[in-house]
């Protein structure tokens, strides 16, 4: 099943030379890793909660989800400053911790 969603990226892990597992908070399916391939993207692409649109390929038998594709909504510039990043790390790392596994909430995504 293809679903077309919004989401955040929460937390990134480097898998091999050629992927990434990515944590993304979506709209449609609440908290949900994924596995992508960085040949298509840039290396400064994935930043955390940074935002995206993007069409994920569901297989209800797996952990780990694919993404069909991704494209960049909105990149935050705040990384040049050590204050601001620190806090935003904080927040990515506490909203990992308190949001639900594959539990969509409209209120708590907007």
């Amino acid at each position: 099943m293809i679903i077309s969603t919004k989401g955040f990226l929460l937390n990134y892990l480097k898998y091999n030379d050629n992927s990434l597992i990515i944590e993304l908070y979506t709209h449609a399916r609440g908290k949900e890793s994924f596995i992508i391939s960085v040949k298509k993207f840039p290396r400064n692409y994935f930043k955390i909660l940074s935002s995206y649109d993007l069409e994920i390929i569901i297989r209800e038998n797996r952990n780990i989800q694919k993404i069909k594709s991704l494209s960049l909504l909105y990149n935050y510039d705040f990384y040049f400053n050590t204050i601001k990043s620190c806090i935003i790390i904080f927040l990515a790392d506490f909203l990992i911790k308190i949001l639900p596994k594959n539990q969509p909430d409209d209120n708590l995504y907007y």
